[in-house]
């Protein structure tokens, strides 16, 4: 994608993500504060929770230039150049259906919150 890509994202589900990160953040904090002995194990249940959290509210996103549209979910990429597309459609959440007949959704635009 290029830097002048148009990036769309919904509010809430960055919004429900941001919390998820800060109820981590805060029971990591109590953990320290009452001297948990197993710190590691927190660490690393805390890194792999805002990690999940951050690839769902701020990673996930629809990606739009002058080549096509960028879908990522979590750990995958779609992209799709604009000679591919063949519909974007609505149906519980936001679909691309390609001219080879594959649909690739949104988990941003998904049909609930967490999508």
């Amino acid at each position: 994608m290029t830097p002048a890509a148009k990036t769309f994202r919904r509010w809430n589900v960055s919004a429900f993500a941001s919390v998820g990160i800060a109820i981590a953040g805060v029971s990591m904090a109590i953990m320290v504060i009452h001297g948990v002995n197993d710190l590691l194990a927190g660490a690393i249940g805390f890194s792999l929770f805002v990690y999940f959290f951050w690839l769902l509210g701020w990673h996930s996103a629809v990606r739009i230039d002058r080549d096509g549209v960028a879908v990522d979910n979590l750990l995958i990429r779609h992209v799709i150049p604009w000679g591919e597309l063949s519909e974007i459609g609505v149906g519980n959440g936001l679909f691309f259906r390609l001219r080879d007949g594959r649909q690739i959704g949104s988990i941003m635009y998904g049909g609930s919150v967490i999508g």
